[in-house]
């Protein structure tokens, strides 16, 4: 399949790209040279392949969730930007 200089216009008005005849140009011959390399990889036959839906090992990435001592009152408002006695003090924003 070899792309036209229409196709590029309509991909780069898709991505909402302002494209110079230069760009469209250059992009004319990467586009293609990518959908050549996608049709050769079409060819190969993975009759045999079975389908890989992780290419990386799964493992979780968080730690263990262990329990711990709460922040205590004093160390939870010690970067508040106001305190009101042992609150929070925040705009008011229902009326």
């Amino acid at each position: 399949m070899s792309l036209s200089l229409a196709d590029v216009e309509l991909i780069a008005t898709l991505a909402r790209m302002n494209l110079t005849v230069d760009d469209k140009n250059l992009f004319l011959g990467q586009l293609s040279e990518v959908i050549n390399h996608i049709e050769t990889l079409n060819e190969l036959n993975t009759d045999q392949e079975s389908p890989a839906f992780e290419v990386l090992p799964m493992h979780n990435v968080f730690r263990e969730d262990k329990p711990q001592q709460p922040f205590s009152q004093g160390k939870a408002l010690a970067n508040a930007p106001e305190q009101d006695k042992d609150h929070f003090r925040v705009p008011k924003i229902i009326e």
